[in-house]
């Protein structure tokens, strides 16, 4: 983790409240008025000790990453944190150019999950969380910025409308490919929108989740994804496409192989498979750039 600087700077709020003390101080100058002096000075003694309390305040909380992420591009993706404070902060805000993650009061050791902002394709291993706090008035902002490490794979954002062309296993066209049988393979967690027929109605009776069937085919009978055969010469909407076309053979149950110029995932089905080839996608070489 890389610490970043620690910033306090004043609140619209501050700025007006400093505005009252310059008014508060000239009028009790005109008027000779030693309440009003009084006044000034504690107010304005107060929000100097505000300042030091605001940088304190985020300056005691230290991050970290619990656990690897993974999520589509364009789409927030959900980022478990471990924070820890050497003293009680309050009123904290983790940002991520996503949906904020407030903390009320933070005593000691938490795990807070921070929705990242929309990330790029590919593996992210350095990400910056920022902490903002306006404790204790709200006269301050306070704010200081982490470098985490971290372990985000971003798959590519699922897109196209082509339909799939299940080409025949490399090799081996004509051979079996129409002809193979498809195997039971147990069941696996039913994914949303698994269709009726594809339920295990028994198995899931005696689970506590709802299950689906999983099958296995031979090379032949299995639908290869294939990047050769995707139109246009766009990097990244040919891997959307490949994404898509993932996510659909695994919705249907029906087994996939997907090829692309620099790897192979061969045939199956169920969530680590599903998992395997959206890797791929998602560590694919970009474009040269022209």
């Amino acid at each position: 983790m890389t610490r970043g600087g620690t910033r306090a700077r004043p609140t619209r709020t501050g700025l007006l409240f400093l505005g009252l003390l310059v008014v508060m101080f000239l009028a009790s100058m005109n008027y000779g008025a030693n309440v009003g002096f009084f006044f000034t000075f504690l107010l304005a003694g107060m929000a100097l000790a505000a300042w030091p309390l605001a940088h304190a305040n985020v300056a005691a909380v230290e991050l970290a990453t619990e656990a690897p992420a993974e999520g589509f591009a364009g789409r927030p993706i959900a980022l478990e944190l471990a924070a820890e404070a050497s003293r009680p902060a309050h009123e904290l805000a983790l940002h991520n150019r996503g949906e904020p993650c407030s903390l009320t009061t933070l005593h000691a050791r938490c795990h807070p999950r921070l929705a990242l902002g929309p990330l790029p394709r590919g593996r992210h291993r350095r990400i910056t969380v920022e902490i903002h706090s306006l404790y204790p008035l709200g006269l301050f902002h306070a704010r200081r910025s982490l470098d985490l490490d971290a372990e985000i794979l971003v798959f590519p954002a699922p897109a196209g409308h082509a339909v799939p062309d299940c080409a025949p296993a490399p090799g081996r066209e004509g051979e079996q490919g129409r002809q193979s049988e498809v195997d039971f393979a147990g069941v696996r967690p039913a994914l949303p929108g698994e269709p009726p027929s594809r339920i295990a109605w028994k198995a899931s009776a005696r689970s506590q989740e709802t299950l689906s069937k999983a099958w296995e085919g031979r090379e032949g009978s299995a639908c290869w994804l294939d990047w050769d055969r995707l139109p246009g010469s766009d990097t990244e909407a040919r891997l959307s496409q490949l994404a898509r076309w993932v996510l659909e053979c695994e919705r249907g149950g029906r087994p996939y192989a997907l090829r692309l110029p620099a790897a192979t995932v061969p045939p199956g089905t169920g969530r680590p498979h599903r998992h395997r080839c959206l890797e791929a996608l998602a560590c694919h070489p970009e474009a040269p750039r022209g």
